[in-house]
């Protein structure tokens, strides 16, 4: 894996390295790996994905709902006033 310090953005080199951590404590690295090779190897289009898969026949209520139940709260390191 590359180095994160490619990022000149602070705020991107941030989100980089919370999504990595993310994805090792989902999948574990040899599946994170592979995953990630995977997305970048079938040139993955994520917005496509989402518009077809992620949130077919829900509102936008519950959407909203679902992610206020699962990421409550969160900044995820940056951006907040306790820094």
């Amino acid at each position: 894996m590359s180095s994160l310090a490619q990022y000149k953005d602070p705020q991107t080199a941030a989100v980089m390295s919370v999504g990595m951590k993310a994805l090792r404590q989902a999948l574990g690295s040899f599946e994170m790996e592979l995953f990630l090779v995977t997305v970048k190897q079938e040139q993955f289009d994520y917005t496509e994905w989402r518009r077809d898969n992620l949130w077919v026949g829900m509102s936008a209520d519950e959407i909203m709902k679902q992610a206020a139940a699962n990421f409550p709260q969160k900044s995820f390191g940056f951006g907040d006033d306790n820094d």
